[in-house]
């Protein structure tokens, strides 16, 4: 019996037609784009069909132009399987029957979560319909408003929160939801990362056929665990000059009254040649601090086995104490008289000089499938003082700026520390240093469910993209970052691993 031939059209998904690799295109409706829907817009689920034979020479003969068949695979494009709307994916059970699997409900409190799953029969011929509800409730609900500063998403209330579909295995017995946390903003905002930030991972396992089906859904991931943060601050106390004040002795003469007995002595002082600190509001230091965070970024499947992805960041840096050293200009000179009368001659003048440094790295590293991703970058700052001048110094991997400013008090420097967080006006996920005018970040664009954007920027130069990482691992990539809107778009092709980034609309794959 010769096999039905269903599909022919792959290939990038945009602007509701399919751009097939021979330059054709064909319509097809580009899959929704809205936060609280099941799927993303740029999502794409693998279905694998065990034991199907490749697609014959007879078969290839069939093909149209431009199109070509697959043998046993098929991508679900956002919410939809070949231009039909699926709004989940296809369960394929033991005995070879196939069910559509989708959520018809969805309802999140503040500690647990309502799912009700719709199991039917799907696509097979001359089949009675079947269909089954299975409800689950699972003990994940919002996040905190706490928490959400964690995620990079403290512009949205806690009720902006999703579940979404996050990988299906090939077969389709196992999946993973995850629970999303967004920032809220208005349509017009172009500065605003509004896309979805999983805090929360959860497995769904279908077993059994027709009136047996069973559906059980456990927690893999809380969101302590999927942003693993661990700090530790030593030192961190305030400091202040030590009074300045010349007492040391370097000259000493007698004082005779009129009858030329001694009444006194002219003294004079010195400033001593080095300067202490106290306990006081001024700067900071010494000081030393660490910072890990390992983020569970993605939850792809092996087999039927979830296999965690995550971006690991390590910080530390160090304020040394501050040390100061005094040069006299000219030496405080007193009549000290044996009655305890002091009579001041000459104010002495200190010349204070001295300052402290500060000193860290940072680094995000890839832990997933394929090749190495790793980033560093070092930063320190400086501050010293020479008299009645201050003078700041900042660098980052060894570019450094001064600048110096006249009548100035003692500090360190700006606040430095590598940071792993949302961006200050939009949010947007980043990695780097910034001190003083210098900066180097990272962006992350969490664009679908297997697809991680990666762009680079350095001060204000225009940020370019670097590469993407992906259930394959990591991916390169140049071309420009659309800095100035951050509502772009990209999707990841599981079945041929191409993939689009910084589309300015949504895209997929089919």
């Amino acid at each position: 019996m010769q096999r039905l031939l269903v599909w022919p059209w792959h290939g990038l998904i945009n602007n509701s037609s399919i751009q097939l690799p021979s330059g054709m295109t064909k319509p097809y409706t580009q899959p929704p784009n809205a936060q609280r829907t099941l799927i993303g817009a740029g999502d794409t689920h693998l279905i694998v069909v065990p034991g199907i034979s490749p697609i014959t020479d007879e078969e290839l003969a069939l093909t149209p132009p431009g199109g070509s068949y697959w043998a046993g695979r098929a991508l679900i494009s956002g919410n939809s399987l070949y231009n039909r709307q699926l709004d989940g994916w296809i369960y394929q059970a033991l005995d070879g029957s196939r069910w559509r699997v989708t959520m018809l409900q969805r309802t999140i409190s503040a500690s647990t979560t309502r799912l009700q799953f719709s199991i039917s029969r799907f696509g097979e011929f001359g089949v009675a319909p079947e269909a089954r509800l299975r409800t689950v409730v699972v003990p994940l609900g919002q996040l905190s408003f706490e928490d959400r500063i964690n995620f990079f998403s403290d512009l949205g209330s806690e009720s902006a929160t999703a579940v979404r579909l996050h990988s299906v295995s090939t077969s389709g017995r196992n999946a993973v939801l995850a629970w999303s946390a967004f920032n809220t903003t208005d349509q017009s905002d172009m500065d605003t990362d509004a896309r979805l930030r999983p805090y929360s991972f959860a497995q769904v396992t279908l077993s059994g056929f027709g009136a047996d089906v069973a559906v059980t859904v456990t927690v893999l991931y809380g969101s302590g665990e999927v942003m693993k943060v661990e700090r530790s601050l030593t030192g961190g106390g305030q400091n202040q000059f030590a009074l300045l004040s010349a007492t040391e002795e370097i000259d000493r003469e007698p004082i005779l009254n009129e009858q030329g007995v001694a009444i006194g002595d002219k003294v004079t002082y010195n400033y001593p040649s080095s300067l202490g600190v106290v306990s006081g509001n001024g700067w900071q230091g010494p000081t030393s601090s660490s910072t890990a965070i390992k983020w569970l970024v993605m939850l792809p499947f092996e087999g039927e086995q979830p296999s965690p992805c995550y971006l690991n960041f390590t910080d530390s840096w160090a304020i040394g104490g501050a040390s100061f050293s005094v040069a006299t200009s000219s030496p405080r000179i007193a009549n000290e008289y044996y009655n305890g009368e002091v009579n001041i001659v000459q104010n002495g003048v200190g010349v204070v000089s001295g300052g402290a440094v500060s000193a860290g790295n940072s680094t995000i590293s890839w832990e997933g499938p394929g090749d190495d991703w790793v980033q560093s970058v070092s930063y320190g700052s400086s501050g010293s003082i020479n008299g009645d001048e201050l003078t700041l110094g900042v660098s980052i991997d060894g570019v450094q700026e001064t600048q110096s400013y006249p009548g100035g008090s003692f500090q360190i420097g700006p606040s430095i520390g590598g940071v792993l967080e949302g961006s200050a006006i939009g949010r947007v996920p980043q990695f780097g240093a910034a001190v003083g005018s210098l900066s180097k970040f990272w962006h992350f664009s969490l664009y679908s469910n297997n697809l991680i954007a990666i762009s680079h920027q350095v001060n204000q130069q225009p940020a370019v993209f670097e590469g993407a990482l992906t259930p394959a691992g990591y991916l390169k990539q140049s071309g420009s970052y659309p800095i100035d809107d951050v509502r772009h778009y990209g999707s990841f092709n599981p079945a041929s691993q191409e993939f689009v980034v910084g589309s300015p609309t949504p895209v997929n794959w089919v």
